[in-house]
């Protein structure tokens, strides 16, 4: 079942996101842009290197926008701060936890 979720499911899922998402308005929307994706990558790296899978923040922000509870030009822009933070967090955390002859940045 774990295959057919991945080679189906799942490609379906990240294009029907991928689909709706719209750039128009998104010059207007570069500073909250920059502050969300610092804030959510501080917060991951604070919280004990929660690195997040994407999926389930995706599935999130879907359903506020379906559900009109996020607002259609700020989907966008969540999703971009998903996307950013999926892809900066593991070699910000990787980087942190680098062995420095046996101890770790973070001690």
């Amino acid at each position: 079942m774990e295959s057919v979720a991945y080679t189906l499911f799942v490609p379906v899922f990240l294009a029907s996101i991928g689909l709706t998402v719209s750039f128009d308005g998104l010059s207007e929307q570069l500073l909250p842009l920059f502050i969300l994706s610092v804030l959510a990558i501080a917060s991951k790296l604070i919280g004990s290197g929660m690195v997040s899978r994407g999926e389930v923040a995706l599935i999130i922000a879907a359903l506020g926008l379906n559900s009109r509870l996020l607002p259609s030009e700020l989907y966008t822009t969540i999703i971009l701060v998903i996307v950013i933070t999926t892809v900066v967090v593991p070699p910000l955390l990787k980087w942190f936890l680098k062995d420095t002859g046996g101890k770790t940045k973070m001690n």
